[in-house]
């Protein structure tokens, strides 16, 4: 999990993604979608806890991961 983030320079984020239990291992991170991350279950509902443009650049980083995997094979 910590690899991935530092892989894709998301280390910025990683304090609030371990508050989250939802976002807590590496298969719950990359099952997410851009709506998981502004509005993740247990969540205030008033405010994302990304914004659009913080959940677009995590789900940037799972596409480019999961393109890498599917170059190896």
């Amino acid at each position: 999990w910590r690899e991935f983030l530092e892989k894709y320079n998301l280390q910025v984020y990683e304090q609030r993604l371990l508050r989250c239990e939802q976002f807590s291992t590496l298969d719950a991170l990359l099952s997410c979608q851009e709506e998981d991350f502004m509005w993740p279950d247990g969540g205030s509902g008033t405010r994302p806890y990304f914004t659009s443009g913080e959940s677009q650049e995590i789900l940037g980083a799972i596409l480019r991961y999961c393109s890498e995997l599917y170059d190896e094979y």
